[in-house]
């Protein structure tokens, strides 16, 4: 009997962890919460679209000094450049057009606790300067005033680029890039650690059964874990658990007890069906891969799990066992 991988988990915030059995990412796990926590120097976390960066810059925050100090998450790519600097540096009012009130920027906000810098390859090269001077002196100056303002942020940056790659391109400034990427933490995608997605579905399972009064058991059709894990997951973690909690309304409101292929989105499936088959179509594969886990199977139960017609379920297995119509 295979031993259970053990899962390692990092706490972000009340109720809220990172999971994983991967070896690789239970290193960074405990590298993040015994040692880059308790230091004070910038940390650059990089890696792809849904592989859980801001948990772990959330993380840094939860096990550091700061914990009791503001965290706030900016996202760069989402902010107009021509209010950049009022929304990091603040304002005074009547510093422009539509200044009615004094504002404080993100970094007097979170004055003390840490700034979480989301998709920094964004900013203009021109903020990238004056991010820098704060870096530096540890103080801001607020759009129409000439005030300046000391400030102790902690920054935590995160990207799903290369800011080494952009530096050599002129796209990211290079002292900026040596002055924040003191350490960076790689995080994997999901497709290079298959081991963790039937884990992670497991636990978004459970997560959402939790949320619903009187919920079912709901178990997972053997050959679905196959099936999942022959998916890139190109979203990695939250593409998973959006699938997974998409798959579990169907089945509940389908009074069924089991998630099958059926239940999962068209993504995976349509994955599936790029690599090289026997058989042409979708529902071929899925009856294929239910007579493996259960050979001896009726025709209406195979089309009743499948939610497929019947008569066109019998004219596959007759095909698939060349059988007599």
């Amino acid at each position: 009997m295979r031993k259970p991988r053990h899962i390692e988990s990092l706490e972000y915030g009340p109720g809220k962890e990172l999971r994983t059995t991967d070896p690789n990412l239970t290193e960074i796990f405990r590298e993040v919460r015994s040692i880059y926590a308790l230091a004070d120097f910038p940390v650059v976390v990089q890696g792809e679209t849904g592989t859980g960066k801001e948990g772990i810059a959330r993380a840094l925050h939860w096990h550091s000094q700061r914990r009791s100090k503001p965290f706030v998450a900016v996202n760069c790519g989402a902010i107009p450049e021509g209010i950049v600097d009022s929304e990091f540096f603040g304002h005074e009012r009547g510093a422009f057009s539509g200044a009615i009130t004094t504002r404080k920027g993100h970094f007097e906000v979170a004055n003390g606790g840490t700034l979480f810098l989301d998709e920094i390859s964004e900013l203009p090269l021109t903020l990238q300067a004056r991010l820098l001077r704060v870096l530096q002196e540890s103080e801001i100056v607020r759009v129409g005033s000439s005030r300046v303002i000391k400030v102790d942020v902690r920054i935590v940056a995160a990207t799903n680029k290369d800011l080494k790659t952009l530096v050599g391109k002129g796209k990211f400034r290079a002292d900026l890039y040596y002055r924040i990427s003191t350490a960076t933490v790689h995080l994997q995608p999901l497709r290079e650690r298959p081991a963790d997605i039937m884990m992670l579905a497991r636990t978004t399972r459970d997560e959402c059964l939790a949320k619903i009064k009187r919920s079912p058991v709901l178990h997972f059709q053997p050959i679905l874990a196959r099936v999942l894990r022959s998916y890139p997951w190109p979203g990695n973690v939250r593409e998973l658990k959006s699938t997974i909690e998409v798959a579990i309304a169907r089945a509940v409101g389908g009074h069924r007890k089991t998630i099958s292929i059926a239940d999962l989105n068209d993504n995976c499936l349509h994955q599936e069906n790029q690599q090289p088959e026997n058989f042409q179509s979708s529902l071929e594969r899925q009856i294929s891969q239910y007579l493996v886990s259960e050979p001896d199977a009726s025709i209406i139960s195979i089309a009743s799990f499948l939610h497929a017609d019947y008569y066109k379920v019998r004219r596959i297995i007759c095909k698939i066992k060349q059988i007599p119509k």
